[in-house]
């Protein structure tokens, strides 16, 4: 390879590192964004379910002490 060839291949390689770069990075926090996300709504349902569930047994345990 000449030295003009290599040159060439460096500079269009620097090029498109430059355009990769930033559209990984954007990949990477759509990414982690969409796991908090899903975390935070499995947590939210979680404790929405745990308190309707609650409620449900207690209100099971006064009706059941009323008979």
């Amino acid at each position: 390879m000449k030295l003009s060839d290599m040159t060439e291949l460096a500079v269009r390689n620097l090029r498109e590192a430059i355009f990769r770069t930033p559209l990984t990075t954007l990949g990477v926090a759509v990414g982690v964004a969409s796991l908090v996300a899903m975390l935070s709504l499995g947590v939210g349902l979680q404790q929405l379910a745990s308190s309707r569930l609650q409620r449900v047994v207690s209100s099971i345990r006064f009706s059941s002490h009323q008979n």
